[in-house]
This record gives structure tokens, C-alpha cells and sequence, in this order.
């Protein structure tokens, strides 16, 4: 297990080749997605704000896992607000046990304090 929001947790580290998402689409010649399993260990937080166009416009089936634990303790509702804007424009949200949930509600204890999926669709 591994996250970029976990600070001096292990002390090997290798580098990984990154790239944009638009990057991504054009050189993997996707035509479209119909669904996005993410779980990058705290990374959702940067990621998901880069690919809102891309998310609104196409509105494929996301599942996320959440890391808000990871984050520090000043950041947390930040990035959490920060993700319920830009997944707003989805209509249906979704616990990990397929209960409907209110998208505010990812700003709430619940979601800050544990490691939680959620489920985006529309």
C-alpha cells in the first residue's frame, strides 16, 4: 500500500510515469468511457478536478474510493468540498452498499474519518 498523502510512512520510493488524463484519452485512442474504477490512495483529490470537463460532458459510471484519513487535518473538508463541486453534475450518488446518499453528505464525519467508495452515476 502506498499514497502520495502519507508522509515518511516507508522510506523506499520508486517514481511513476504520470500523465494527464486528456493525455491519457488521445494516446490510448479511447473513444469513450463507460465506467472508472479509481482508487490512488488519497490522489482522487488532484485527479478528479482535472477530468471535470471530461466527467460532465461523457458522464461515465464512476466508482472512487475515498482517502480522506490521509489528508491533513486542515484539508480534509477542503478536498472534500472541493470533490462534491466537481461531481455535482452527477444525479445519483451511492454508498458502498448501494444506498443512495446525498452528495453533501461527503463533507460530513462519516466520510472524513474513514475510508469510504462511493458510487457516481448518472
Amino acid at each position: 500500500m502506498t499514497s502520495l498523502l502519507v508522509k515518511g510512512a516507508r522510506s523506499e520510493q520508486i517514481e511513476v510515469c504520470c500523465m494527464r488524463w486528456s493525455a491519457w484519452l488521445n494516446l490510448s485512442g479511447a473513444r469513450g468511457v463507460d465506467f472508472i474504477k479509481m482508487d490512488i490512495e488519497g490522489a482522487e483529490f488532484d485527479l478528479l478536478p482535472t477530468m471535470k470537463e471530461y466527467l460532465m460532458e461523457h458522464k461515465p459510471t464512476l466508482y472512487l474510493a475515498l482517502h480522506a484519513p490521509f489528508l491533513d487535518k486542515e484539508r480534509q473538508l477542503y478536498n472534500l468540498n472541493g470533490l462534491i463541486e466537481t461531481m455535482r453534475g452527477y444525479r445519483k450518488c451511492f454508498s458502498e452498499k448501494l444506498e443512495p446518499i446525498d452528495i453533501e453528505t461527503l463533507a460530513s464525519g462519516e466520510y472524513v474519518n474513514n475510508f469510504r467508495s462511493i458510487l457516481f452515476t448518472d
